[in-house]
């Protein structure tokens, strides 16, 4: 079992904030695992891989692969505007697992791989952008590695101690303002990267340029509360 020295996972929390387990925050009867399908089938869906997870938190469709599967099991696959996947499995020796992406639309024709986690945020407990910031934060600040193992090639989410993980927990009010202004400066960054050429970075760079270390700051000290949104003050 984990233990947190802080309120949070992350750290900690102003007063009136809540502090309350991943699993809280979930639907937990649709957080399912995925399926990497067949060469051949009945029906072929599109299936995310760990390649299509960016370091920065976005969603690289330019190569996502083409599976088959029976029917009847595909009938069954439907992923919603808000969903996270995880990647659980993969990784390497310099890079931990638990890199996320959010769907931003329903895609009722697209799956995820057997290394990749559906995470469905409960939208009654949790704005869904919030719960995506703060779950790419606990990657990026390296509290991730607390909830892995390693073989020699491979590292593995221990997905029940990341699930008791105790999450910060705002107002919804500034669920939603911290995420818009998170938001906000991810899109001028990206906008940025295209227009001076390094638009390659967008993808799977190493997170060490200015522009992405200004995000991960700015990240780190919204979802802790260090710095409140003008709603909050």
């Amino acid at each position: 079992m984990i233990t947190h020295r802080y309120r949070s996972i992350l750290g900690d929390i102003p007063a009136g904030w809540d502090a309350v387990p991943l699993s809280k925050l979930l639907h937990i009867d649709s957080c399912q695992a995925g399926d990497w399908g067949e060469d051949e089938g009945e029906v072929a869906i599109r299936v995310v891989r760990s390649t299509n997870f960016t370091n920065d938190g976005h969603f690289d469709r330019s190569e996502i692969a083409q599976r088959h599967f029976h029917r009847s099991k595909s009938g069954a696959m439907n992923l919603c505007a808000g969903d996270i996947l995880i990647e659980k499995s993969g990784g390497s020796p310099v890079q931990p697992v638990g890199r996320v992406l959010q769907l931003d639309t329903d895609e009722p024709a697209l799956w995820f791989s057997n290394f990749i986690q559906l995470l469905r945020p409960n939208c009654k407990t949790v704005y869904p952008r919030f719960l995506f910031w703060t779950l790419h934060e606990l990657h990026c600040s390296g509290f991730i590695e607390r909830f892995q193992n390693q073989t020699t090639q491979m590292r593995n989410l221990e997905l029940r101690d990341y699930l008791c993980a105790i999450i910060p927990l705002p107002s919804s009010e500034e669920q939603i303002s911290i995420s818009k202004l998170l938001d906000s400066v991810d899109d001028k960054i990206s906008h940025t990267k295209e227009m001076i050429g390094i638009a390659g970075s967008l993808r799977r760079d190493c997170m060490q340029g200015p522009l992405n270390r200004l995000k991960s700051s700015l990240l780190h000290h919204l979802v802790l509360g260090k710095v409140r949104t003008n709603e909050a003050e």
